[in-house]
């Protein structure tokens, strides 16, 4: 959204490159230690070392060269949770003079054999620095369990042949730990590539992995979930059942065993709808669908700790349909693989290590079914504070009475079919009543490309009615919001 008011001209270049810039948190939940990127290039007066001052104090920061060469700070932000009766919490970030003070990096970066590690004190991972001989080196290395074990490795698709394999920290972690693996692939005398960016922040218990992805025809990489500790049960969430079913966890994988490879076996499976389907236990995607084989979370747990994959941020995927992280089971049974192919476009997900009270799906003294994973989906993989920072225009001048609005959007109440599609029909009925705050925030929300994906990363509309009645709901709160002086943005953006 940021983006496109420069590109409409309603903000100047001149604004942009001001020497303050201001973070709000519009979240109805404190934010701490959050990991966000400043959207003002670091001004060539501003050399490395020199104060980054937040309300007037200095604070750790870490700069990041961006593609187009230009550098970027990146700060670690804590603000009290926003309400509907005040204006958003707050920090201003400016530029000082002279040097800054010795600081503590949040997250360690340091090089321990052939691998960089980086450590929040939470969770760790390894990547590897270099590789021996043509066979390429997974991109993880390792993850640290909160127990302090180290579990899982990664490896690319067996024939694969390196070329090259440069690993570049982006980041000192003094904010926000970043490294970049930028592979070259030799494909019978053609040059490929995959390039594979990481990043751990404070406190939390993830690590994002982003990926572009140009490896050529039949390329993957799989990380092994269960290499070097116990966990062995499963954990997964599916969007739904099939059309007009609705979830059904008795069908979800209820070991680490593969499933039917012959003709009546995939019969069976079909009839059941059961998500087990050969050496594929469940597939992965960031967009709500009616598959009953497509989730939204894996994991392998022992009771005590899980470790599994999130898939994250529809808007950063391209070829979505293409590269889908598969969760691969073998005979043996005590074995599960995140596979994700590498043959083009981009993928984006979260690998999370995580206690079981944060994990796992239990039912409390009454009965009721808890899922606090949701929550962790809904902090870090649909709405992390820099994503609002960077994507999102979040004020209304002299208004109030609103708060961020959460919609956990991989949830059955997005699915056109259903109550969505009433709800579609009164958001045109009001299009004339005049709107606010919350109209303005959820209209970009639902416009996002990262709640229900985009035709043009390449993402499918499952039925050609599905995105249109989808649409109707943000395009009516848009047509609410008219008097906002910012508004011909949003216009632009749902045009």
């Amino acid at each position: 959204m940021r983006a496109r008011l420069v590109a409409c001209g309603l903000i100047s270049a001149a604004t942009l490159a001001a020497a303050q810039e201001v973070v709000l948190n519009p979240l109805g939940r404190a934010v701490e230690d959050a990991a966000v990127m400043l959207t003002t290039r670091i001004p060539v007066t501003a050399p490395p070392g020199t104060p980054l001052l937040a309300d007037g104090q200095p604070v750790p920061y870490d700069r990041e060269r961006l593609p187009d060469g230009h550098e970027h700070a990146w700060v670690s932000v804590s603000l009290p949770a926003a309400t509907r009766d005040a204006e958003f919490p707050q920090i201003a970030y400016t530029w000082g003079a002279g040097r800054a003070p010795a600081a503590q990096p949040k997250v360690l970066m340091a090089s321990r054999r052939n691998f960089l590690e980086m450590d929040n004190g939470q969770i760790a991972v390894r990547l590897p620095l270099a590789a021996e001989g043509p066979v390429p080196p997974g991109p993880i290395a390792g993850i640290r369990l909160p127990d302090g074990t180290w579990a899982g490795s990664s490896a690319w698709k067996p024939g694969m042949t390196l070329k090259a394999l440069r690993t570049v920290p982006l980041t000192q972690g003094m904010a926000v730990a970043r490294a970049r693996l930028e592979y070259t692939f030799d494909d019978n005398g053609t040059e490929r590539s995959a390039a594979i960016t990481v990043t751990l922040e404070p406190g939390t218990r993830h690590v994002m992995i982003e990926e572009e992805l140009d490896a050529g025809p039949g390329a993957w990489w799989e990380f092994s979930l269960t290499e070097g500790w116990g966990g062995r049960e499963p954990e997964t969430r599916i969007y739904g059942g099939g059309a007009g079913r609705g979830a059904d966890p008795s069908k979800w994988p209820q070991d680490l065993q593969p499933g039917p490879t012959t003709l009546e076996g995939y019969r069976a499976r079909y009839d059941n709808h059961t998500t087990v389907l050969g050496d594929t236990l469940v597939r992965l995607l960031p967009r709500w669908n009616q598959h009953y084989d497509l989730g939204w979370w894996f994991a392998v747990h022992d009771g005590t700790t899980a470790l599994g994959a999130i898939p994250a941020f529809a808007g950063r995927w391209e070829w979505p349909h293409e590269n889908e992280l598969q969760i691969k089971a073998r005979a043996s049974g005590d074995y599960a693989g995140v596979r994700g192919a590498a043959r083009r476009g981009a993928r984006s997900w979260l690998l999370a290590a995580l206690p079981a009270e944060q994990a796992l799906r239990r039912q409390d003294d009454r009965g009721r079914w808890q899922d606090p994973i949701q929550g962790y989906v809904r902090d870090h993989a649909m709405y992390p504070l820099d994503k609002l920072h960077r994507d999102f225009d979040l004020e209304w001048p002299g208004q109030t009475g609103a708060t961020f609005p959460e919609f956990f959007y991989f949830s059955d109440a997005i699915n056109p079919t259903g109550p969505w599609r009433g709800r579609g029909r009164n958001a045109l009925r009001e299009a004339d009543r005049p709107g606010g705050l919350g109209q303005w925030l959820e209209a970009q929300n639902l416009f996002h490309p990262d709640t229900f994906g985009t035709y043009d990363r390449f993402w499918s509309p499952q039925n050609p009615n599905f995105y249109t009645d989808f649409l109707k709901v943000p395009l009516g709160l848009a047509a609410r919001v008219r008097a906002h002086p910012r508004f011909e943005a949003l216009r632009a953006t749902a045009e």
